[in-house]
């Protein structure tokens, strides 16, 4: 069977944005050597699912559909399997399997550790002395939001900082201003702020002003801003994990209700 790996990203009006996620798609792609890998869009950008899913079954007799989402809401739980089911009916011949996102998991934890590491070698700051400040996009959906929380209090509890603070910077409360007083108010010597975002753009802009601000107002508190996730070695494991999840019909919308127990002990060992 010819099989062929869709990636789907959202999609956006700004040109870096979609390069950035076609970068990714081409690293990930010299990690799979082995197989077929193209991309497409929910919106906003080319080619969108229906011209994918077109291409694809060009190529393909199966065709893995895997989203580059942080967390499983709206997108992922009715815009692509809608898109999926269309595609079925089109394409009678192929098989359809969609993958679930990347999610709450050990993988995602100790890469935000990584990042986290990264910044504090160049920080100059202790762990005990230092909060993170967690920065999600935010969502509609409360799972979504729900597993964003459930992830920072699972590093919180793996992590050597005082304190993990989670917060967002659109849609849904509380705000990055809003959790940047809230820490101010225990004094830190400083705060790291860790956007939980695949790659740069506007919303780090946005990050980068409201901590610019934060400053102004807190000069004696050090602030440093993490990078972003982006492309890592441990994205795309948990990416092939994701596909032989699909492949086995280990399909669920939220795929990571592990024991918490399990993961901080496969956070702890690395």
């Amino acid at each position: 069977m010819r099989k062929l790996i869709l990636v789907v990203g959202h999609g956006s009006r700004v040109h870096q944005a979609n390069s950035d996620f076609e970068a990714f798609v081409e690293q990930f792609r010299d990690s799979v050597p082995e197989s077929k890998v193209r991309f497409g869009y929910i919106e906003l950008a080319e080619p969108l699912l229906e011209q994918a899913f077109e291409d694809a079954v060009e190529e393909a007799d199966e065709v893995i559909v895997l989203p580059l989402f942080l967390f499983a809401a709206g997108h992922v739980k009715q815009d692509i399997p809608r898109a999926v089911q269309e595609a079925r009916e089109k394409f009678p011949h192929v098989h359809f399997l969609i993958a679930p996102p990347l999610g709450v998991h050990p993988s995602m934890i100790r890469l935000v550790l990584k990042r986290l590491n990264e910044s504090r070698i160049e920080f100059e700051q202790v762990h005990s002395q230092t909060t993170v400040v967690m920065v999600g996009r935010g969502s509609s959906d409360p799972d979504a939001n729900g597993n964003f929380y459930k992830l920072t209090r699972i590093l919180e509890e793996t992590s050597p900082y005082a304190h993990v603070v989670p917060c967002f910077v659109a849609i849904t409360r509380p705000w990055l201003p809003e959790a940047l007083e809230h820490v101010a108010r225990g004094n830190p010597k400083a705060i790291l702020i860790q956007p939980y975002l695949l790659f740069p753009g506007k919303l780090v802009h946005q990050i980068e002003n409201e901590a610019r601000e934060f400053s102004k107002q807190y000069p004696d508190i050090s602030v440093q801003i993490s990078l972003t996730l982006g492309r890592d070695p441990l994205i795309f494991e948990l990416l092939k994990e994701r596909i032989r999840q699909a492949e086995v019909r280990e399909i669920s919308l939220s795929p990571d209700q592990y024991d918490y127990r399990a993961i901080l002990t496969a956070v702890e060992r690395g």
